[in-house]
């Protein structure tokens, strides 16, 4: 009973997460923003009783990045058991508006492509990306983005300007 009681208490919190990584750059002549935050448990395991730490995995999220192009935005996080997962972001205006046409793939780059720091990582599959869309500048998408194997869960935020 107690633990369900604590798991209901966290529910809000679990909605906002934990910020995992977040940075931002220039694309071309789009200036683009990027964060990250943990959906789940494993989140909060700090803030959990000891006695249910046993059934936590100690893993955890501990930051990512980016490499920007001129229209594409490669964008991964990673953990601290050598893990990485992201995306690829291809862009380019949407018909003459003030809007990107936003198109999310697997990230094309083995670790070894990414910083010397990710060159040992191992990389997880992500479980499904968005679909194409429109994204108007000043304004923010925010997606879900998993590991294919259900270990991550997180929030991603992306906004062009």
């Amino acid at each position: 009973m107690k633990i369900a009681k604590l798991i209901s208490h966290l529910s809000g919190l679990l909605r906002i997460g934990i910020p995992v990584s977040s940075g931002s750059g220039n694309a071309g002549s789009i200036y683009f923003r990027h964060s990250t935050r943990t959906v789940g448990l494993l989140a909060f395991k700090h803030a959990l009783p000891p006695n249910i730490m046993p059934l936590l995995r100690t893993t955890r999220l501990t930051g990512g990045g980016a490499i920007i192009g001129e229209h594409r935005i490669h964008r991964w996080v990673v953990d601290s058991d050598q893990h990485l997962f992201g995306y690829d972001l291809s862009f380019d205006a949407a018909d003459g508006t003030a809007a990107q046409r936003l198109v999310f793939s697997p990230l094309s780059l083995k670790p070894s492509q990414l910083t010397p720091l990710e060159s040992r990582r191992r990389q997880l599959p992500v479980d499904r990306l968005p679909s194409p869309q429109a994204l108007r500048l000043g304004r923010s998408l925010e997606f879900s983005l998993s590991t294919a194997d259900g270990r991550y869960k997180v929030i991603e935020r992306i906004n062009f300007s």
